[in-house]
């Protein structure tokens, strides 16, 4: 037996594979690529085509590299935002264990948000 879909949006979904009739926004997104996770589109590019297609309008993401290497992640981000700020939103990652480097960091998102 077909399940019987009562909501609009699943309705939506599953007719058209996309949703148009309302705005979606994705607020926890990951760019880049991770060793331990597959992400079959980590690059900006790539990664609009796939929110076209879903119909996604804004992403808030914060990047992969800035696990291991804040400031380059957090440049990663800050880039992919400036080429596209009408599109992208970024967290601002930051290691509360570098006490000295949280104020360097802060202050930087400061400048550039």
């Amino acid at each position: 037996m077909k399940p019987r879909i009562r909501s609009a949006i699943v309705t939506e979904l599953v007719e058209t594979g996309t949703l148009r009739s309302f705005r979606v926004i994705d607020t926890h997104g990951h760019m880049g690529e991770w060793s331990a996770i597959y992400f079959p589109n980590p690059d900006p590019e790539s990664m609009l085509r796939t929110m076209d297609r879903c119909g996604v309008e804004w992403l808030a993401f914060s990047h992969h590299d800035a696990l291991q290497a804040l400031a380059d992640g957090n440049e990663k981000a800050r880039a992919a935002i400036a080429a596209h700020p009408d599109r992208l939103l970024g967290y601002w990652a930051v290691n509360p264990n570098y006490p000295d480097r949280l104020q360097k960091e802060v202050a930087e998102f400061g400048r550039w948000r």
